[in-house]
């Protein structure tokens, strides 16, 4: 029996392009995300992706879309 491939984990970068290739895909004029690095309590430091700023219309439209694949 073949094991299944685990995949690869993506980069900030990589995860900040899919974040606005999905964005704009989805109709949305979104600026590019950025990557902070962040400090934890600990003195460790973490790169998050910070999505881009949207409007209050694109704000209410992601949140439908989301609730809606919740479902």
């Amino acid at each position: 029996m073949r094991a299944t491939p685990v995949p690869a984990r993506l980069t900030v970068e990589e995860l900040c392009k899919r974040l606005h290739d999905a964005l704009q895909a989805a109709g949305f004029l979104a600026a590019e995300p950025v990557v902070a690095t962040m400090k934890r309590g600990d003195g460790t430091r973490v790169d998050n992706v910070v999505p881009p700023p949207l409007s209050d219309t694109d704000t209410e439209r992601l949140c439908r879309i989301l609730e809606a694949a919740r479902r």
